[in-house]
């Protein structure tokens, strides 16, 4: 699909294309090693394509099933490392000042949330504290939940997926 769009090989809707196919990817995607939801704190951090960007990083062994993605993907968004592809430049730069004014505490709350398997709409929700307030059985600080995982599955209300289990944080 990119190119398609690239090369304007043929009309069409192709953006929403790419995006609808690295949706399917992220619902099919079952290996996804120690961090499985790096991919979802990308997108939850509003990077476009985030779970196709790992999956790249992963299928050219730059990121391993156990490795920490986080000192590449930290390289990749402040630009101290290429992408994979310069077609994921625009997307990067578009985040790559969100992904630098985050506090130390967001940032390890990103990277805690990403050792579990959540699909990108769980994650936005455990993510954004104003998502967070409305989908929860009461609040809950960031900080609560670096020091207590399991908030997450006993507050969690869910939604069209479902609630976070605490098999979910068990396995992370």
């Amino acid at each position: 699909m990119r190119k398609i769009r690239t090369h304007g090989v043929a009309a069409g809707a192709w953006e929403k294309r790419e995006d609808w196919l690295n949706a399917k990817i992220a619902a099919a995607w079952a290996d996804r090693g120690v961090f499985p939801g790096a991919a979802a704190a990308l997108e939850a951090l509003g990077m476009r394509l985030g779970t196709s960007l790992v999956l790249e990083l992963m299928s050219k062994d730059k990121v391993r099933p156990k490795d920490d993605p986080w000192p590449l993907l930290d390289a990749i968004l402040v630009g101290r490392e290429a992408p994979p592809q310069k077609a994921y430049a625009g997307d990067l730069k578009a985040v790559a000042n969100t992904w630098k004014g985050l506090s130390d505490e967001r940032r390890a709350l990103l990277k805690l949330l990403s050792r579990f398997s959540l699909s990108t709409a769980q994650m936005k929700r455990w993510f954004e504290p104003s998502m967070r307030a409305k989908a929860t059985r009461g609040p809950v600080s960031d900080s609560a939940i670096l020091e207590n995982p399991y908030r997450v599955a006993e507050l969690d209300l869910g939604d069209e997926d479902y609630a976070v289990s605490i098999t979910t944080i068990d396995r992370a």
